[in-house]
């Protein structure tokens, strides 16, 4: 028997008070102003299917290209690094009532070298930030 292939899964999640459609949009927007603009517009422009952005770091340069994209409350992307045979993400946005829930998970084949662990670390810490930037610029707005 074939042994399973066993990927690194990352999950990170935050409620937001504010309404789904509000939180949507804010995530667009910063994804797309945090890269400087897209590369690739996606369809529907600019965000949609296709969509291609360039994100910078120390150690970690990467092309994420939306895979899936289904307003609003998901988007997926794959993210081309080299070395790094498979990685996905999925940002998703749950009504809560008035608030929404932010989910933020990474699917990630396996890989061992440092710059590789340096890498994902700078993918999760992004992602967290990312909801945390947008948990406080709308929590201010509705105050």
């Amino acid at each position: 028997m074939k042994a399973r292939k066993s990927y690194t899964s990352i999950v990170i999640e935050q409620e937001i008070a504010a309404a789904r459609t509000l939180v949507w949009e804010t995530l667009l927007d910063f994804l797309e102003t945090s890269a400087e603009g897209y590369l690739v517009e996606g369809n529907p422009s600019p965000h949609g299917l296709g969509a291609t952005l360039e994100q910078v770091s120390p150690n970690c340069n990467r092309l994420e290209e939306v895979i899936s994209f289904e307003p609003p409350w998901r988007r997926v992307y794959e993210v081309t690094i080299e070395g790094v045979p498979l990685l996905q993400g999925t940002s998703m946005i749950i009504d809560r009532g008035d608030n929404s829930l932010l989910v933020w998970s990474i699917v990630i084949d396996p890989f061992s070298d440092e710059i590789s662990e340096t890498c994902l670390e700078q993918i999760r810490s992004a992602a967290k930030t990312t909801i945390e930037i947008i948990a406080t610029k709308l929590e201010s707005i509705e105050k």
